[in-house]
């Protein structure tokens, strides 16, 4: 996966999901946290009070 400073460069795609995972914490869906796996990339949302608080790419 080709970086930008280090940060990685995210597929339009690949970025759609996050935010769908992310729409879904904020609306109060599900868990508060969610964890998922985009590729050699693993993030997680977690919420609190519905807003995001935590987005790790690791």
């Amino acid at each position: 996966m080709k970086s930008f400073f280090g940060v990685p460069a995210y597929r339009l795609s690949e970025l759609r999901m996050l935010a769908t995972d992310a729409h879904r914490l904020d609306c109060g869906y599900g868990d508060d946290t969610f964890k998922g796996d985009r590729g050699a990339d693993t993030y997680k949302l977690s919420s609190g009070n519905d807003v995001i608080d935590s987005f790790s790419l690791a």
